[in-house]
């Protein structure tokens, strides 16, 4: 017998569940603390200098703004002032510092799209300041670097004629869609789309995750009041799903971040599932506070050690569509092979 054993028969099986949880309550407060630290250091969180993976994130994610405006049915002239005019900052920014590549390139892009939308405006009050923005794109002239940025215009049945294609044809189709025709999706086919969703990896097969659906109007309206990323199409949606994974069936240290991960594989499953089912659908992210976070739980009615990973919207994509093209990232910059063998 082994001293473990012979202590576990001295205390009893519940005093030493007891002294473990114990140890493992200081492991996660050290855990939490070196997280901490980590994310303190290379996170922008507002303040300090911004290092080049910083500034080219910021970039991609208000070039992406730009582009979601844009794709809107009703696009709002002369959205997104001060977005803009922080995306020209920091594209000044980048460029001083490290010249012009693939991330310059869509933060630029993004701005000239931005003015050409606006071409009907011209002589418009308020267009003096797109003429700011198209004086900014004139001095900052990218060489190039092939990107696609802005939005795409498709048909229904073009959005969708990849969805019984081959893998990888469906995979490269699928995308998130903001312009929605109001018609509600019925409870059955959300319920379709998470059955083939379960066919998701999750650690030790524990598959830790529940979807919240939701299609009334009223709670659809009172959900998207509390998701800060749906503004000029969130009235259209069908309903709004709300993927959350189980805190109470993941164990130890080690496992402090897993919910995440189990319920972003589950969230990706999902939205594959829908574009299968000839659904449109948007990822709403939920990076908010513990303050939001609780205000979403009381409102559903959901239970505290459920985490909430991603709101996604859904529904009946319009006869006529535009879509964000959502530039990808040089593959250089996703792919880190070792060289060694080809």
């Amino acid at each position: 017998m082994t001293l473990k054993d012979r202590l576990i028969t001295l205390i009893g099986y519940n005093r030493a569940w007891e002294i473990r949880s114990r140890l493992s309550v200081c492991g996660l407060v050290l855990a939490c603390w070196s997280d901490f630290h980590r994310y303190r250091r290379h996170a922008y969180i507002g303040f300090g200098k911004r290092s080049r993976k910083n500034l080219r994130a910021l970039i991609m994610k208000d070039a992406h703004r730009v582009e979601k405006g844009l794709s809107l049915a009703g696009m709002r002239p002369f959205f997104g002032e001060r977005m803009i005019g922080h995306l020209q900052m920091l594209i000044g920014c980048y460029v001083e510092r490290y010249g012009y590549d693939f991330y310059a390139d869509c933060g630029l892009l993004s701005l000239r799209r931005y003015v050409g939308a606006h071409d009907a405006f011209r002589g418009q009050s308020g267009y003096e300041k797109i003429s700011l923005v198209e004086a900014f794109c004139d001095t900052h002239r990218s060489p190039g670097f092939g990107t696609r940025v802005g939005v795409d215009t498709l048909s229904r049945e073009e959005f969708f004629e990849c969805a019984d294609a081959s893998f990888a044809q469906f995979v490269a189709g699928r995308r998130s869609v903001r312009d929605f025709s109001g018609k509600r999706i019925a409870q059955d086919t959300i319920r379709q789309a998470a059955a083939l969703a379960q066919r998701f990896p999750s650690v030790c097969n524990r598959q830790s995750v529940e979807l919240y659906y939701y299609n009334e109007p009223a709670r659809v309206r009172e959900i998207l009041r509390l998701q800060n990323g749906n503004r000029g199409f969130g009235e259209t949606l069908g309903g709004v799903a709300v993927i959350t994974a189980i805190a109470d069936e993941f164990e130890g240290v080690g496992e402090r971040n897993q919910p995440y991960v189990d319920g972003g594989m589950f969230l990706m499953n999902f939205l594959l599932a829908l574009h299968s089912l000839k659904v449109g659908a948007c990822a709403l992210n939920w990076s908010v506070g513990p303050g939001r976070d609780r205000q979403l739980k009381k409102l559903l009615g959901l239970d505290d050690g459920l985490v909430v990973i991603s709101l996604v919207g859904v529904g009946e994509v319009s006869e006529r569509l535009k879509i964000a093209c959502s530039p990808r990232k040089p593959l250089g910059d996703v792919y880190r092979g070792d060289g060694t063998i080809a």
